[in-house]
Formats: C-alpha cells, structure tokens, sequence
C-alpha cells in the first residue's frame, strides 16, 4: 500500500486549524471508572511537534521552581478537548481522575510515548524520538 501525504498530516480546517477527531478515552483497567467508561469517546485535536517541545520546556520549568504542572494540564485540556468542551473556570473542579483519562487520551493522540514513566519522562522519550527523525 502506497502511503499518502493524507496519511500522514493532521487534517485542518480553511483556516489552518487542526481537525477534532473523535477518539476512545484512554482509560486503565485498574480504575474504578473502567467499567463505567471504557467504551466511551471524547473529542480532541493532537499537540504538534512544538507545542511537545514547549510543554517539555515549561515541565522542566516548573520542575525546576518546584511549581504546580495543573495550570500547564489544564492548558492542554482547554485547547486540545473540544467535547466535552471546558472553560477555564472549569478546570479546578475536574475531578483528578478524569483530569488523567482527558491527558492520557490528549498524549496518546498525540503520539507522546506511554508508559508507566512520569509524563516528564514520557514527553522526553517522545521528544527524542522525533530527533531520531
């Protein structure tokens, strides 16, 4: 099968905007919320090339401070989940399980490595994985 430049770019819009896609939630069997929604999809766009290389600058950045990662996770949610939709002011009210089922999907999609190593660690290995490149 011959790969097409479709294949491989993410879909946009006229404006140049990626494309929500509807997608499974990345959810693991050990929670207690598998049984409930393990088949269920949420709507969302992948984080590019430079938006993984700028969120693994701030992560050092605010390892380095000692500084909360919520603000950079909520970020991430804002602009890459599109439904269920969310609002800033919704944010500190994700309950903290479904704050990790929306990043893990938003990662996964992403192509940002999975694995049992911190999102840190993960975000490194995906990143020099694109160097390979």
């Amino acid at each position: 099968m011959e790969i097409e430049k479709n294949d491989i770019l993410y879909e946009r819009d006229e404006k140049g905007e990626l494309i929500p896609e509807e997608v499974p939630i990345e959810i693991k069997e050990s929670s207690p919320l598998y049984d409930k929604y393990k088949n269920s999809t949420i709507w969302v766009t992948p984080l590019t090339r430079g938006e993984i290389k700028k969120l693994k600058f701030e992560l050092m950045k605010s390892d380095e401070e000692a500084g909360d990662t919520t603000d950079i996770d909520g970020e991430i949610i804002l602009k890459h989940c599109f439904k269920p939709k969310f609002e800033k002011k919704d944010i500190p009210f994700i309950k903290p399980e479904f704050f990790s089922i929306l990043l893990d999907t938003i990662f996964r999609e992403s192509g940002i490595i999975q694995s049992s190593k911190s999102r840190t660690e993960r975000i490194e290995d995906t990143e020099t994985e694109f160097k390979k490149n």
